[in-house]
């Protein structure tokens, strides 16, 4: 089925991409493989280095890889030497840096009973306020047990006063009668 357009051509329609992909094509390009790139710089890294017509050398300058960080990376010769002597005060200096590392090593020590004697002090404080509310706890109980024994007392007393004022009333109303007839 071919599509109809109003002009009676039913070909294909061009768009505006198709006609960008179409001038793209017709510009020309360098027809190079990869192969022949790779010929090619086969070619240049393996120049002789040596001309023997003429006697000179043909190295090539180095890369900007390889540039002037690597030459003052290395030291001379005079530098190794002067690198590879001990400085004049190098006895004195590892003398006091070991008297640096041994009085480090007493003020690391000093710090840490100060901080064991603290704790210790701590923990002295802790069981001593332990013990004291314990004593107090106790004190209470007792004393409670006290109140509670007076009171249970005094119940059983009183039963016992008005037993004893009502004998003494029986008796008071007995010596009457016998006084009286």
């Amino acid at each position: 089925m071919r599509a109809h357009t109003p002009d009676g051509s039913g070909g294909r329609r061009v768009s505006s991409s198709n006609r960008f992909r179409a001038s793209t094509s017709a510009i020309g390009r360098p027809q190079t493989t990869l192969r022949e790139s790779r010929v090619s710089s086969f070619r240049a890294s393996t120049q002789p280095t040596y001309n023997f017509f003429t006697g000179e050398s043909n190295l090539p300058r180095p890369s900007s890889r390889q540039g002037h960080t690597a030459e003052s990376v290395r030291p001379g010769s005079r530098d190794s030497f002067k690198e590879n002597m001990a400085p004049p005060d190098a006895d004195e200096y590892e003398k006091y840096r070991k008297e640096i590392e041994a009085l480090k090593a007493e003020i690391g020590t000093l710090q840490y009973r100060m901080q064991t004697s603290e704790q210790e002090k701590e923990i002295a404080l802790s069981q001593h306020n332990s013990k004291l509310e314990q004593a107090r706890r106790r004190e209470q109980d007792e004393a409670q047990q006290r109140q509670a024994a007076e009171a249970e007392r005094e119940k059983g007393s009183e039963p016992n006063r008005s037993a004893s004022k009502g004998i003494g009333r029986v008796e008071r109303e007995h010596r009457r009668r016998q006084e009286s007839p």
